[in-house]
């Protein structure tokens, strides 16, 4: 649409294709901290001449420069006070010329942006107990940290747009349950609520626990964390991008930045340990004014987060309660609660066998002969493991029946809530059928 080119810089990608997307000269250049200072650090002539740069844009700025954090953006920022300060990045003052040198900061317009930047320090992650107290918000430390040549201005647009702290246009409900029962209620949601939906799980191993249970209900799911291959990621955003009815099962490394149009659907599996995650999380549904639900389902292990929550966000009457039809959670019991019984027999064999290729490699590399009768080896010889296969057959093929089965009989009213019930906006908020506020 216009001819300003903007090209992209960030890990886990070829060097070498950034270095010469570098080259063109982009008017905009989108990266990371990480690779964008790896690349200045190696004197990137597009990165390191600086005299013509117009803007320096920060975005989830309040994550950025937390303590401990992106330590490489600390250095970009050095660079940028001593530029203006006259000095050197090592502190030394620069050697007078007689050709005035545009400062950085005199010339380049900062700017910041955050959905929780003016956040108190009680809601958020990673604070003493003393800064949570003081409620301080990160604002403050933003302030005294980049190099602002005078008081810089703030556009809060948060209190027109938001209500109880999240976006008007998304409704947040709870489903307060023991945690073993969070399965099912998961599984009931998926069957009813037809739409993109992204899962949010505060661990590697839960997500991997309900992609394989998931797909046992026949529900493909996909994946995104932090230790996946940059490759590999992008993968799975392209495939749930694609379809309009997939599921994501995400960390919070999708917490942020992640812009995915058409998500309806936010569930919370396990609740994020601060107001500020649970923001960011249901932020990635409602986008640019669209209407979405975020639903999170808050067991005995998530009451000391739930609390937290709802007081950093000023909701004394803690979050609305989801309507749950209980004339399917039968139906819905029985299929889940096959589904994680073959689930454990599956990962019982998986988790044996790796033991046992464990070891075989560790006396290959050591050069040692090892006993094979020691090993717990999954071939089917024992008697117990025989026993298993035949039971997990046998509750697969009682599981395939059930799935070809409605979850309820024809004819039987069906009274729960799912997109295509939802009232019609008011006051930009979304309402459901029988629902108090």
């Amino acid at each position: 649409l216009t001819e300003i080119r903007a090209e992209l810089v960030v890990g886990g990608m070829s060097n070498q294709k950034q270095e010469r997307v570098l080259k063109r000269h982009p008017e905009v250049v989108v990266g990371t901290p990480g690779r964008i200072w790896e690349l200045m650090s190696e004197q990137n002539e597009h990165l390191v001449e600086l005299r013509s740069l117009q803007m320096f844009i920060l975005d989830e700025a309040d994550r950025m420069l937390e303590r401990g954090h992106f330590a490489e953006l600390r250095s970009i920022i050095d660079l940028v006070k001593s530029q203006s300060s006259g000095k050197n990045a090592d502190g030394r003052k620069k050697m007078k010329k007689k050709k005035k040198r545009i400062s950085y900061t005199s010339t380049v317009q900062v700017m910041l942006f955050s959905a929780t930047m003016t956040l108190t320090d009680a809601g958020r992650e990673n604070v003493s107990k003393t800064r949570e107290r003081s409620n301080k918000t990160m604002l403050n430390d933003l302030k005294r940290r980049l190099p602002f040549r005078q008081k810089p201005i703030l556009i809060d647009i948060s209190k027109k747009q938001q209500k109880n702290g999240i976006a008007e246009t998304v409704s947040d409900f709870i489903v307060d349950c023991v945690d073993e029962d969070k399965d099912v209620y998961l599984y009931y949601f998926l069957t009813q609520s037809v739409g993109k939906t992204l899962v949010f799980v505060n661990s590697i191993a839960c997500l991997r626990r309900l992609s394989a249970i998931l797909g046992i209900l026949e529900f493909k799911a996909n994946l995104l964390h932090a230790k996946m291959q940059q490759r590999q990621r992008l993968k799975n955003l392209e495939r749930f991008r694609a379809s309009k009815n997939a599921v994501l099962i995400a960390s919070d490394v999708a917490a942020r930045g992640l812009d995915i149009q058409g998500v309806e659907y936010i569930v919370n599996y396990q609740l994020p340990r601060s107001a500020e995650v649970y923001i960011h999380r249901c932020g990635r549904t409602g986008r640019a004014g669209g209407e979405g639900m975020c639903l999170s389902l808050v067991g005995p292990s998530d009451s000391g987060s739930y609390s937290k929550i709802c007081k950093a966000m000023h909701r004394a009457k803690g979050i609305p309660d989801y309507p749950i039809d209980g004339t399917m959670l039968r139906g819905v019991k029985e299929r889940v609660t096959l589904a994680v019984k073959i689930d454990k027999i599956l990962n019982k064999k998986k988790k044996a066998k790796s033991n046992d290729d464990w070891f075989i490699k560790n006396a290959k590399m050591m050069d040692i002969d090892i006993d094979e009768e020691l090993l717990n080896r999954n071939t089917g010889d024992s008697t117990r493991e025989k026993q298993d296969a035949a039971r997990a057959k046998q509750m697969q093929q009682t599981l395939a029946a059930l799935l070809r089965k409605p979850l309820v009989a024809q004819g039987v009213s069906r009274k729960y809530f799912h997109l295509n019930r939802v009232k019609p906006k008011v006051g930009g908020k979304l309402l459901l059928d029988n629902i108090r506020r």
